[in-house]
């Protein structure tokens, strides 16, 4: 039975990519965003509402409806980016309007001869107009992945359908580490080789990892996995946050911040809640601008 159930999620993951990437070939740009807003609104009339994180309720300022809409354009604006990166599977070379701020900061960390780690934050545009805009502005990238990124995380998903979604992402790296099960060592050595010899590894912040950190947010606590910090410390190399948005103009925009200071001295616990505080500083204005756009 269990099987079976998986085999139909799998068919129905299957034929939404399908229907998307269809959408996406045929419709024209200017309809996708009151088209995925609808989508939203449509979930949220299925059972008790569309996602949201617990942080909602606090960027809403306690108003139940500004909530509701926060995790409404959540959903549109996820599945707007799949459009935007589905259709450059067909059309590739389009030059999406991105603008990318702060590259003196990764100018400066490969002056240094350290390479830069990117840290990239998790809103519903960063996973392919991060990767397209860096592109554009000419940075030569080594990502980090996992096999569940892309659709799904079902064997199937992982097998045959998140390859649609990464080779579209491959057009705009360097190249793509992926952290296999049992492989994670070696995949962190060739994370450390790229940075020694200066170049630049992007990892998006996440809450996966050996360890993690929690640090006060808002009206909760943000968990940080704690891997990306520590390579920083073991390379003596730049952490730079980066977060990705779009703006009301329908530009994208790709802000890189300053680097994230990265302690030397005391305990190894003491030093990760200083960075992921640090961190949250930064991140909170971007939260407060962008609400619907965030995925924690």
């Amino acid at each position: 039975m269990n099987g079976v159930a998986g085999a139909a999620r799998d068919a129905g993951l299957s034929a939404r990519i399908a229907a998307a990437a269809l959408t996406s070939w045929v419709l024209p740009e200017r309809f996708w965003l009151p088209v995925t807003h609808a989508i939203g609104c449509a979930a949220a009339g299925v059972g008790s509402g569309p996602p949201s994180l617990p942080f909602d309720p606090a960027l809403a300022g306690g108003d139940a409806g500004a909530a509701r809409s926060i995790a409404i354009e959540r959903i549109a604006s996820g599945h707007a980016a799949r459009l935007w990166g589905l259709r450059e599977y067909l059309r590739p070379g389009r030059n999406p309007p991105i603008d990318v701020a702060g590259m003196a900061h990764i100018e400066s960390a490969l002056a240094a001869k350290g390479g830069a780690i990117l840290w990239v934050g998790r809103f519903t545009w960063a996973s392919i107009i991060t990767k397209i805009g860096l592109h554009q502005a000419g940075c030569a990238v080594t990502h980090l992945s996992r096999p569940t990124h892309g659709f799904g995380t079902s064997p199937f998903a992982v097998r045959r359908l998140n390859p649609i979604w990464t080779r579209i992402e491959e057009r705009f790296l360097r190249e793509r580490l992926v952290m296999e099960p049992g492989s994670e060592t070696a995949t962190l050595r060739a994370l450390r080789r790229r940075l020694e010899n200066n170049g630049l590894v992007s990892i998006t912040v996440g809450d996966e990892g050996a360890r993690t950190v929690a640090v006060p947010f808002l009206d909760g606590r943000l968990r940080l996995a704690t891997g990306p910090m520590s390579l920083a410390a073991a390379c003596g190399s730049p952490l730079l946050p980066v977060f990705t948005v779009r703006e009301p103009t329908g530009r994208f925009l790709v802000g890189i911040e300053a680097t994230l200071a990265v302690p030397a001295d005391g305990a190894r616990v003491g030093r990760e809640e200083r960075i992921a505080e640090s961190y949250a500083a930064r991140l909170e204005p971007w939260v407060r601008r962008y609400p619907g756009q965030w995925l924690a």
